[in-house]
């Protein structure tokens, strides 16, 4: 895949070897994940480390590739655990150091391990303190890039996957369908069934759009279980449209309180091109905490719930949106 570039060849080879040193070493870091994108990863490694380096990224290619092995090690595992750091130069060799701060007791968003409320109060605790504000923003954005990069999917996404095709007849994303059919030929916990589901979001070449569409499912799965009563056989789940009406939804509320989407894409005159936001979403939209009020999952539900209930006629529905 790399044809003619030698350079990049050897660096995937190099890249290959750490990642087998970490999962017989530290296995666990890999269990949420069941293919590894090995471009993407070191993709998403490149741009922490022009980050971090405060390196234009299209100045950043020499420097990353002259990495000396150790460096780059490190920065891989790094970028596999998802733990913050910060970068310090000596002389022209660059030295990784673990960031402590409170911001790294933010888990992965996909991460079950991390329930809403306690993400929620880790947030609100940093709220209080007022500290590291910089660093807060854009936080959840390279988090979703980074969980999306590693196809890091939470530890019951397949079997959720697999009931939500069973409530209807199939599952659309970017122009991927899942159908139901497959939960006839295949159990929740198939391997075959995962590669299936994994192949879909594959299709999807934005790491941070194929999180959201993660955490979209997710919810939905959520609300099913809730709403067993909702009947959607013969229909298919257009999650792109979900997505796009719970950023609509995002944006309406951005400005009522002025947020800082007003700059981009919740303007008077609102504009797209000033948003480098994948999919014509609002990039604070992907930089928003999964929990809270102004959440990515009360917008994502509010858009399913909208959705779910969208054919009901019935008035007295206490769970009818209007």
């Amino acid at each position: 895949s790399y044809q003619e570039d030698v350079t990049s060849a050897i660096l995937a080879q190099e890249v290959m070897i750490y990642l087998s040193m970490f999962i017989k070493t530290e296995p666990h870091l890999f269990g949420q994940m069941i293919r590894l994108r090995l471009g993407l990863i070191v993709e998403v490694a490149a741009c922490e480390f022009a980050r971090e380096a405060g390196i234009p990224p299209g100045q950043v290619s020499d420097i990353f590739l002259n990495l000396s092995p150790f460096v780059m090690k490190n920065l891989i595992y790094h970028i596999i655990c998802g733990k913050e750091f910060t970068l310090s130069k000596r002389g022209e060799e660059y030295i990784i150091v673990a960031n402590h701060s409170r911001l790294s007791r933010i888990k992965f968003a996909s991460s079950e391990s991390e329930t809403p409320q306690l993400m929620s109060e880790t947030i609100s605790s940093l709220d209080e303190d007022g500290a590291f504000e910089s660093d807060k923003h854009g936080l959840w954005y390279r988090r979703r890039c980074l969980d999306g990069s590693l196809n890091r999917v939470p530890d019951t996404f397949f079997s959720n996957v697999w009931m939500i095709l069973n409530c209807c007849k199939g599952i659309s994303l970017a122009g991927y369908t899942l159908n139901d059919v497959i939960t006839q030929e295949m159990t929740s916990n198939e391997m075959k069934f995962a590669l299936l589901v994994e192949s879909a979001l594959n299709s999807l070449l934005d790491p941070e759009y194929r999180q959201i569409m993660i955490e979209t499912m997710m919810v939905l799965g959520q609300l099913l279980s809730i709403h067993s009563n909702t009947s959607l056989k013969g229909s298919i789940i257009q999650l792109d449209m979900i997505i796009d009406k719970a950023n609509e939804l995002f944006l309406a509320n951005q400005m009522e309180v002025n947020g800082d989407a007003t700059s981009c894409c919740a303007g008077k005159t609102r504009d797209n091109r000033k948003c480098p936001g994948s999919f014509k979403i609002c990039q604070f939209f992907f930089d928003s905490a999964p929990s809270g009020e102004y959440g990515t999952m009360n917008f994502l539900s509010r858009s399913l719930l909208s959705f779910l209930y969208a054919s009901s006629s019935n008035d007295d529905n206490p769970c009818r949106i209007t």
